[in-house]
């Protein structure tokens, strides 16, 4: 099985650009105060921390992913499979 952790780290660049550009379109302009405008703000908010945790928990990934990639290479070259 092979993780690909640059694909994972690609995945967290765009889950942070996604928030960026979510940030930017929220600005902290207050806003009118409708219950249908209350609800998009409160939801793109909770899409912003959701896509904060995704960037996060996607990194740990590769993180991961690159240390179990290296400690395979490390176990098949000690037994001369590599």
């Amino acid at each position: 099985m092979h993780l690909r952790p640059d694909r994972l780290r690609a995945h967290a660049g765009e889950a942070d650009a996604l928030a960026a550009g979510l940030r930017s379109a929220l600005g902290d302009r207050p806003v009118d105060g409708s219950p249908d405008t209350d609800r998009l703000v409160t939801t793109l908010r909770r899409a912003l921390q959701e896509l904060g945790e995704l960037g996060a928990a996607l990194l740990a990934a590769a993180e991961a992913a690159e240390r179990a990639d290296a400690e395979v290479a490390g176990s098949l070259r000690r037994t001369g499979r590599s």
